[in-house]
């Protein structure tokens, strides 16, 4: 199971969560430490920092706790990348301004 390069966190945990439920009603004892390696391993690359931080960790988080890690960086994430593009738009514009200036 892979993370799509456009579905969101949610989606995909909730896709992963519905893979485990189907696979529970198979007769397969899916347990919530074993979704857990299932969503660690189907993340992609930009996720890296937090599957090192996930798989390093002395206390294993719920799967509860897990979740809500995931969305809290995929939200810092995606607001970082935000203001970065911002910055980057604001610089361009101000040497497109020093050009005309000139």
């Amino acid at each position: 199971m892979r993370m799509h390069p456009d579905e969101d966190v949610t989606d995909y945990v909730i896709r992963a969560e519905c893979a485990a439920t189907g696979l529970n009603a198979a007769g397969e004892n899916i347990t919530n430490n074993l979704v857990k390696a299932m969503l660690l391993r189907g993340l992609p690359e930009e996720y890296k920092p937090f599957i090192v931080v996930h798989t390093q960790m002395d206390k294993t988080k719920s799967l509860t706790e897990f979740k809500a890690a995931m969305r809290t960086y995929a939200n810092t994430e995606a607001s970082r990348s935000a203001i970065q593009h911002t910055a980057m738009t604001a610089k361009k514009n101000d040497r497109l301004l020093n050009i005309f200036v000139i």
